[in-house]
């Protein structure tokens, strides 16, 4: 019988030291606001600014899950815990223990799930809008013009891999020809770097072009160029994307002259998407290929 009373007691142990540090992790979370932190502090650690995720807390405070316990982790704790894991790709145990959460592995899990279904249902509808109207896809155009002298541009395309776990169905769809698997991600700005459009629905097996022939924004484009109102309107693409009357791509062997400065004008013009990308990636580190989610790519396209 005494090992039977040994392991009682030892149950009881665990249990009163977890019930123990289960407070200690609330008194934590209660004395905490990041929104204290020093401004440059709070970016470096959260990638946004203050003004803006104060937005983005009042944009999803209500389809938060409510709870019934009055214990229960705050909204504002998961949002902090999630932009924690997009800023770094970091172990979730490592940013629950942060000074500012006190939350376990398990919450920030829950957190990362629940925050980013919220953010792809209801917040990022209404942040990356493709101009429809008149006067915006005007503006665009006159931007690009003013900053790059080259006439005629609503956006610049480009795609770009986002690393993934070997995933357990369908492993050579998403096995990229640089040898990893990932998903290979569309993404369409402006020329202040603003995302029009993302589309994160493609293994990384698939082709650039191949992406771009499924895409809406290509049905609404060449609809709007055949009813006659979109004419000398276009997008830049690299040479990867086809020649098409709403997708300018640079000259194949161009001569000397004229074509070799198109060229030039369009790549310049271009560059805007890459820059775009490359800041994406710098800002939020859950993308980076070195960072790679243990997530399996459902979750991991809405990253």
């Amino acid at each position: 019988m005494l090992p039977i009373v040994n392991e009682i007691i030892r149950q009881r142990e665990r249990r009163t030291q977890n019930e123990r540090l289960r407070r200690e992790r609330r008194l934590l979370r209660d004395r905490s606001d990041p929104y204290n932190l020093p401004d440059d502090r709070f970016i470096e650690l959260f990638r946004l600014n203050k003004a803006g995720t104060h937005e983005l807390e009042d944009l999803i405070r209500p389809h938060l899950q409510r709870s019934r316990y009055s214990n229960s982790v705050p909204g504002r704790i998961k949002l902090f815990a999630a932009l924690r894991f997009y800023a770094t790709g970091s172990y979730q145990r490592s940013i629950g223990s942060h000074f500012n959460f006190g939350i376990s592995q398990t919450v920030v899990h829950r957190s990362i799930h629940e925050i980013t279904e919220i953010i792809n249902q209801h917040v990022t509808p209404l942040k990356i809008q493709f101009p429809r109207d008149r006067r915006t896809i005007n503006e665009n155009k006159q931007l690009f013009m003013e900053r790059y002298d080259f006439p005629g541009v609503l956006g610049c395309i480009d795609c770009t891999h986002v690393a993934i776990v070997k995933p357990k169905e369908e492993e050579h769809n998403f096995l990229n020809r640089k040898g990893y698997h990932s998903l290979n991600v569309q993404i369409i700005c402006d020329a202040r770097m603003k995302i029009l459009n993302i589309n994160a629905n493609f293994p990384g097996a698939s082709h650039d072009s191949f992406i771009w022939r499924q895409s809406q924004v290509r049905d609404f484009l060449l609809q709007q160029y055949h009813n006659g109102e979109m004419r000398g309107t276009w997008l830049l693409g690299d040479a990867g994307y086809p020649l098409e009357p709403i997708l300018m791509v640079p000259v194949q062997n161009p001569g000397a002259g004229g074509e070799e400065n198109f060229n030039i004008g369009l790549r310049q013009a271009r560059s805007v998407v890459e820059r775009c990308i490359g800041l994406l990636k710098m800002r939020f580190r859950c993308v980076l290929q070195e960072r790679t989610a243990r997530y399996d790519p459902d979750l991991q396209d809405k990253l």
